[in-house]
């Protein structure tokens, strides 16, 4: 069901840009895409999120492997809610946002898979976790943060890159 989403998503992100549409159509594209974005995001929010606010409450929070390359697999995570934030956001049995599978999200194309609503609720969830030190978005630089500390381990930079 998520590749369901994920793919109309796609389609009409490039429908969007397209000069072969009317603007009607364009318009009815942009619809479209909204609210599966939101059935996605739903959709995470029932199956996913749980786990994320489990490793968080429990302050799970895993870390990254020391010098183990970025993979699609997230792999270079422990277990904790990193991994599963990772997950939630790359993975396919998430918003799959990996599109090339080189564990980065480094192309326009992959940062639209990403629905904005998941995007806020996992930032609001680390945020409340970490007592507002830690985040995915906004002004406040995510793990580049000097506040943000995930019990012993040091700051963590470049989590996602």
């Amino acid at each position: 069901m998520f590749d369901y989403y994920r793919s109309i998503i796609r389609a009409t992100h490039r429908l969007k840009d397209s000069d072969r549409l009317s603007e009607a159509d364009k318009r009815a594209s942009r619809e479209i895409g909204k609210r599966t974005e939101n059935s996605l995001a739903e959709m995470l929010h029932k199956y996913r999120i749980p786990q994320l606010e489990i490793d968080l409450n429990n302050k799970q929070f895993g870390s990254r492997k020391i010098g183990v390359p970025f993979t699609s697999s997230g792999d270079h995570f422990e277990e904790g809610a990193l991994k599963t934030t990772y997950t939630i956001l790359l993975r396919e049995t998430g918003a799959g946002a990996d599109l090339n599978k080189n564990g980065e999200i480094d192309t326009r194309e992959e940062a639209n898979q990403m629905p904005g609503e998941t995007l806020r609720e996992i930032e609001d969830l680390w945020r409340k976790a970490t007592s507002n030190n830690c985040g995915w978005i906004g002004d406040i630089n995510q793990f580049n943060d000097q506040h943000c500390m995930l019990g012993s381990e040091p700051q963590l930079n470049n989590t996602f890159k």
